[in-house]
């Protein structure tokens, strides 16, 4: 099981938070590590979706659980050719990267090129 993490950027044209590209690239990392199954949120909005009540205890419960499991973390930079790839400053990121740290899971990196500013940060790190 691999989860994938990446920052949301919905299209103008469609309701979907990946390009085709994006998602292929997860497909094919997946495929390369023998990875069977997927899991990917959603949605992560700030708002109500239209088939249920978003409880936000339950998301992280859900994340835990599936951190819990998880062999390695798929995670693309950017999500669409045309997007930023700005750094993602939310809570459940850093607790990603401490579950990952913690677990010492293995991270694949795919999808487009790191923007300027995330290959700044990997390489500086935060001010």
């Amino acid at each position: 099981v691999a989860l994938i993490s990446y920052r949301i950027v919905k299209s103008q044209t469609d309701d979907f938070t990946l390009d085709p590209s994006a998602f292929l690239s997860i497909v094919a990392a997946a495929s390369k590590q023998q990875i069977d199954f997927l899991w990917l949120d959603a949605w992560a909005y700030r708002r109500q979706p239209p088939w249920a009540e978003y409880q936000h205890e339950h998301f992280c419960a859900t994340l835990a659980a599936i951190l819990g499991v998880v062999d390695c973390v798929i995670w693309l930079p950017r999500s669409r050719s045309g997007s930023p790839g700005t750094y993602q400053y939310r809570i459940w990121c850093s607790f990603e990267a401490s579950i990952v740290g913690l677990r010492q899971l293995p991270v694949l990196m795919c999808g487009y090129t790191p923007s300027i500013l995330q290959q700044m940060l990997s390489t500086f790190g935060c001010w």
